[in-house]
C-alpha cells in the first residue's frame, strides 16, 4: 500500500526581515549624495547656516531691540534668504543658544525625537517610510540647522505628552502639527503656557504679522512644506506603535470549523 507523501508546506520569509532590508537599502541609497555634499567646502555652504543667521538676528535682537528688518516692516518685499519670518516667541528658545554650545542645537532635538520614535516600537510595516521621510530636502534642513528641528522635537513629546504641542506653533508654517493631542486637557494647559510666553514678547506679534503679510513668496504661509516630512516621523511611529490605530496585527484566517451533531 503506497503512503501519499503530500508536499512541505512553502515557508514564506519574515516580512520584518524584508522590511528591514529595505530600510537599510533606502538609507544607504541616500549616503553617495550626502558623500558628495561632505566632500564640499563649508558642506557646500549650507553646514549651520541657518543656525547662524538665527543666532545673529537674536544678538542683534538683545542688543538694539529690532528682530525683524525695517524693509520687512516697511512693505512688500519678495523672501530672501536672512529675512525672519519667526514669530517673536521663539526668541524663547534662541536666546538661550546664543551661550549654549552650538552642538545642543542639534543634538537635542534629534536625539529626543529619535528616542520617542524608538520608545513606540512602531509595526515593522512602517519602518520604510520613516526611512523615505529622511529622503531630500530634509537633510538640507537637518544640516543647516533650521529651528524646524527643535518643532519636530515638540511634535515627537506630544505623542506622548500632548501639553508639547502647542510649542510647534513656533514654526508656524507647519503649526498644524501641534494640533496633535487637543482633545487632551494637558495640550489646553500646554497652549496656556505658550500664550503666556507669547504675552512677554506682545508688541513684536503686530511687527511679525506685518512683516509676513509684506512678505511675497512662491509658497506663502506654506513655504516650508518640504520639512513636514520629519514633523511626521514621530506621528507615523506613534500610529503604528501596539496598541495604536495602525499597530494591530491582522487577525489571521481562520476557516470554521464544521458544526457537531
Amino acid at each position: 500500500m503506497t503512503t501519499l507523501t503530500l508536499p512541505r508546506p512553502i515557508r514564506l520569509p519574515d516580512p520584518r526581515l524584508f522590511a528591514a532590508v529595505l530600510t537599510v537599502g533606502i538609507l544607504l541609497a541616500q549616503v553617495p549624495a550626502l558623500l558628495r555634499v561632505a566632500a564640499t567646502p563649508d558642506l557646500n555652504g549650507y553646514a549651520g547656516i541657518d543656525y547662524r543667521l538665527y543666532m545673529d538676528a537674536t544678538r542683534d535682537w538683545l542688543a538694539t531691540g529690532q528682530f525683524y528688518a525695517p524693509y520687512q516692516l516697511a512693505g512688500p518685499y519678495p523672501v530672501l534668504f536672512g529675512d525672519i519670518l519667526y514669530p517673536p516667541v521663539a526668541l524663547w528658545l534662541f536666546v538661550p543658544f546664543t551661550i549654549l554650545p552650538a552642538f545642543l542645537w542639534w543634538s537635542v532635538p534629534i536625539g529626543v525625537t529619535a528616542a520617542v520614535i524608538v520608545s513606540h516600537r512602531p509595526r515593522w510595516m512602517v519602518w520604510p517610510i520613516l526611512a523615505l521621510c529622511l529622503w531630500g530636502p530634509v537633510q538640507i534642513h537637518v544640516i543647516s540647522g533650521n529651528p524646524g528641528l527643535w518643532a519636530m522635537m515638540f511634535v515627537a513629546l506630544s505623542t506622548r505628552w500632548p501639553a508639547f504641542g502647542p510649542f510647534a506653533f513656533i514654526k508656524a508654517s507647519l503649526g498644524v502639527f501641534g494640533l496633535l493631542g487637543i482633545r487632551s486637557r494637558s495640550w489646553w494647559l500646554g497652549l496656556a503656557v505658550f500664550c503666556a510666553l507669547s504675552l512677554a514678547v506682545l508688541p513684536m506679534w503686530f511687527d511679525w504679522l506685518t512683516a509676513l503679510l509684506n512678505s511675497r513668496s512662491g509658497g506663502g504661509l506654506f513655504y516650508s512644506w518640504q520639512e513636514a516630512p520629519m514633523m511626521l516621523m514621530p506621528i507615523i511611529a506613534w500610529l503604528a506603535r501596539p496598541g495604536g490605530r495602525y499597530g494591530q496585527p491582522r487577525e489571521p484566517f481562520r476557516r470554521a470549523s464544521p458544526a457537531r451533531g
